[in-house]
């Protein structure tokens, strides 16, 4: 088969977070996997400088005439409405362009891209090209109020409905987990039989680091913890339940938060950190109980992983979860919420809690913090657990579910009986 990746996902404004490390780590372990195939990347050159980063990153993978650049007259950007004549004529520059290479399937790694830069992508009503998109969650659908407002008129919301109209009529949606798989069929009234879950994996550098590997008391004085921690890593939007955390954390008993600290560790607003030590006083918190260290490296994110006494996930709401894995392949104790795709990361009903319960996530906390042989437990469950998802996986799943869709569309292609001459 021939395969085109739509790899825009790693040069727009995604390019530095989960969904563009998703992109580049499935398209890699997807062109290894598929070596008895035809496959091509496509870039967009109105990004030069990650146009030539990814060509480099692909040079030993693929020869130089399957890196293809795609180039349209931008801007493009959707969040500007003077841009939508040019933005529809790009969009049917780069189908025509993709149709042009006859692929057997195209793969768009992340639609929803374009709102505030110059990312072009589509699923066209008169494309004939097999195209497969990767879905990461519907949580801008499924909790709209939050997320996109009430009024359909708006920039944001009008550009969201328009791209699930190209997820609607994609021939094959890749899911990174059964539960984002079951909304897109609920949500979106897709035939189950073209939702298919690949799921997902962490990078390898979370990882459980040997003895030398890290100066803990260099990286505690750069964080201010100050003792056994629990940690938090991940977004600070609505649904992670930051502040709910922070709740169900004073509700510990005195004696547990005096011996801990609880790390929320991710880049926050000069606001939201306001917020939170307002909360954290509220509810009675010491001043040095909770811990906001900020923005931190790869490398000091591993180290906090490793050095965490757990690892806490409140949020009710997730496309996957990768945080939860990422903890666990360090070997850290993990507890996470029972909602979404959480509980098949984690995969124990013993480690999840209510997420919009503080007594349900308090006794969650006191039970890992307190209990050792249930945090000893985990930690090498963890590992266990975290050694079934693996890249090589993902992209094999892929693969087999692009190979049975084009297997069933030649298939209907066939004549049904001879035919005369």
């Amino acid at each position: 088969m021939k395969f085109i990746l739509d790899l825009q996902a790693c040069q727009c404004v995604s390019r530095y977070r989960g969904i563009g490390r998703y992109s580049l780590a499935f398209a890699r372990a997807f062109v290894e996997s598929a070596r008895d195939h035809h496959v091509s990347v496509m870039l967009n050159g109105m990004f030069p400088e990650a146009t030539a980063d990814l060509a480099r990153e692909f040079q030993t993978l693929l020869p130089p005439e399957r890196i293809l650049t795609w180039e349209g007259a931008g801007p493009t950007a959707e969040h500007e409405p003077s841009n939508r004549e040019r933005r529809e004529r790009a969009e049917r520059s780069r189908e025509k362009f993709l149709a042009s290479k006859s692929p057997d399937f195209v793969h768009v790694s992340s639609l929803f891209e374009g709102f505030p830069d110059n990312a072009v992508t589509s699923v066209g009503e008169a494309t004939s090209t097999p195209t497969a998109v990767t879905v990461y969650d519907l949580i801008p659908l499924v909790h709209r109020e939050h997320y996109l407002g009430l009024d359909p008129s708006t920039p944001i919301s009008q550009y969201y409905f328009r791209k699930l109209d190209s997820v609607r009529r994609a021939d094959l949606i890749l899911a990174i987990s059964d539960a984002t798989r079951r909304e897109a069929i609920e949500w979106l009234g897709l035939s189950p039989s073209t939702v298919v879950n690949i799921s997902t994996a962490a990078d390898p550098m979370f990882r459980p680091l040997v003895a030398g590997e890290l100066d803990e008391a260099s990286l505690m004085a750069r964080m201010g913890i100050q003792r056994p921690f629990v940690m938090y890593t991940g977004g600070p939007d609505r649904r992670k339940n930051i502040e709910g955390l922070v709740k169900a954390w004073a509700r510990l008993p005195a004696t547990v938060r005096a011996q801990h600290q609880l790390a929320v560790v991710c880049r926050l607003s000069d606001g939201h950190v306001a917020s939170l030590r307002a909360l954290a006083a509220e509810c009675g918190l010491a001043s040095d109980e909770l811990v906001l260290p900020g923005f931190v490296s790869d490398e000091e994110l591993v180290g906090l992983y490793n050095m965490a006494k757990a690892f806490v996930f409140p949020s009710w709401h997730e496309g996957f979860g990768l945080p939860v894995l990422e903890a666990m392949k360090c070997g850290t104790a993990v507890i996470a919420a029972n909602t979404s795709s959480l509980p098949e990361v984690v995969g124990r009903p013993d480690a999840l809690f209510d997420p919009l319960n503080a007594r349900s996530m308090a006794a969650a906390l006191e039970r890992v913090l307190t209990d050792e042989p249930f945090r000893t437990n985990l930690e090498a469950y963890g590992l266990a657990r975290a050694s079934l998802f693996s890249w090589r996986t993902t992209a094999q799943r892929a693969l087999v579910a692009f190979e049975a869709v084009d297997q069933a569309r030649r298939s209907s292609l066939e004549p049904a009986c001879s035919l005369p001459y």
